[in-house]
């Protein structure tokens, strides 16, 4: 038996927001509403359809059999590096206003930590930033 999974992925990437539009069996289905979310989200998701075979043993079996692009105009949906290098370098930020970095030795692999002294006008930016993202942390709790 044949199971359709349809998911919508932010911008096509795989590593972005994402969420199941429609799972099950119906393939007429999942097909109509890929192209009706796709079209409904304004271009800014790119719709897979995959096709899962129940019967097959490899847990990995869904390929997908219909991809409606975001405005991005992507083929397939795929991996944002960008994403990831702007999340690691927040991490670094993050190290840097606390007083400290990550640094190779010469000749050797290891990473050792060393303490700094960060500028004063980035942690100031960085502090406003926190305490934004702090005040809106604490309303989504209330």
């Amino acid at each position: 038996m044949m199971t359709y999974l349809v998911t919508a992925y932010r911008w096509g990437c795989l590593n972005n927001h994402h969420y199941v539009v429609y799972c099950g069996p119906d393939e007429d289905k999942a097909w109509n509403l890929a192209e009706s979310e796709c079209d409904d989200r304004g271009g800014k998701y790119g719709v897979a359809v995959q096709k899962y075979n129940e019967d097959s043993e490899d847990e990995w079996s869904g390929e997908i059999v219909a991809y409606y692009p975001s405005s991005w105009g992507e083929k397939m949906p795929s991996h944002n590096y960008r994403l990831d290098y702007f999340e690691h370098l927040g991490h670094i930020m993050d190290d840097y206003v606390n007083g400290h970095v990550y640094v190779v030795e010469d000749g050797s692999t290891i990473l050792k930590r060393e303490s700094v002294i960060p500028d004063p006008r980035i942690v100031e930016r960085v502090e406003n930033r926190r305490q934004f993202y702090d005040a809106l942390q604490k309303l989504n709790d209330e």
